[in-house]
Parts: C-alpha cells; structure tokens; sequence
C-alpha cells in the first residue's frame, strides 16, 4: 500500500502544483510557444489544403472542357444535312440557319420556342427538333452542357424569340412595302399630268 501512496505522490508532482513558481511559468510559457506554432502550423496546412483543392477543382473544369471537345460529334444530321457544316458570322445567324433548314416556314411562323404553355394559345416547335437545334449550337461553338444553359438563358433565347417574331411579320411587311410602291408611281404619275 504503501508503495502505491508513493507512486501517487509521484503523479501529483507531475502538476503544476509540484513546480515551484518560476519553473511554472517557463513551463507555461513553452506550452504556449508550442501552442502558437501548431496553430501556425495549422493555418498553413489548412492554406495549403484550400489552395489544393482550388487548383483541383480548375483542373477537373479544364479537363472536363476538354472532354467534351474531343468527344464532341463531327456530325449533326438533319435528313441529309450535316448542320455543323453551316456556315455563319456569329451564334446568332448560325442559330437563324439551323432554323431555317430544320423547321418548315409554317412552323417558324405559327409556333412558339418549346415548351407548351397551357395558357397561350400557339404550339410549340418540335422538342426533337428544336434540341437537334440547340445541340448543333452548343457543338459549333464548343460550349460545355454547363455553360449552354446559362448562354441559352442569358442571350439565345431572346434572339431565337426575336427571330420567330420577325418570320411572323415578314409577308405582313412584304405586303406592306409593295403597296406602298405601287401607290407611289401613281402618285408620281398623278404629279406628272398636272
């Protein structure tokens, strides 16, 4: 028994307690240097692990860029028509093109960018069709499916609005301008008699 008092003894000693003053507090004052340098120590590993998985996450979204480029189809096929092969000046009048050589006049005409609301009163282009469309888009300019969304819903789809708008008011301008010249050499010739 005697002996475990003992080896208690020693245990208690080894507190702060057992320590006189001075040697306490250069005791205290090493614990808090060592404290200081693994929270230092810490914070630069942490730093490290941040900037790793940062220059990670790049790599895999420059990777992935480049995945889909190399896997992207040569062909979009349309019937017999590669759409890839149209040639344009920018995304806007490639996505004219495409349009035009997919959909029929009478559909550009009469019918809305897809898909249906029950609350207008104009069907929508052909689903099939029309993602044939976008796909062709996406693939000529090498967008990624990520960035295509935000490009459709930001830019594209506005002109394609504008564009099926502008189809349906052709005849009516057509017809429009050639009245006007045929009222205006009559008018021209009203002039010349006087």
């Amino acid at each position: 028994m005697l002996y475990l008092d003992d080896q208690d003894d020693d245990d208690d000693c080894a507190d702060y307690n057992c320590v006189d003053s001075d040697d306490r507090q250069a005791m205290l004052e090493i614990d808090s240097f060592v404290l200081e340098d693994m929270n230092a120590l810490f914070m630069e590993l942490d730093k490290k692990i941040a900037s790793s998985s940062s220059k990670v996450d790049q790599q895999m979204q420059k990777l992935c860029t480049k995945i889909d480029r190399l896997a992207s189809q040569t062909n979009v096929m349309f019937g017999s028509i590669n759409l890839l092969d149209i040639m344009s000046t920018d995304y806007d009048d490639y996505t004219r093109e495409v349009l035009r050589k997919v959909f029929t006049e009478d559909e550009r005409k009469n019918c809305i960018l897809p898909p249906r609301r029950e609350y207008l009163k104009r069907e929508p282009l052909d689903e099939d069709k029309y993602k044939l469309c976008m796909n062709a888009v996406r693939i000529k300019f090498k967008l990624d499916s990520v960035n295509f969304g935000l490009f459709y819903k930001s830019l594209l789809r506005r002109k394609i609005t504008d564009f099926l708008i502008e189809e349906r008011r052709r005849d009516t301008q057509k017809l429009a301008r050639q009245s006007l010249k045929e009222s205006r050499p009559e008018q021209t010739n009203v002039l010349s008699f006087d």
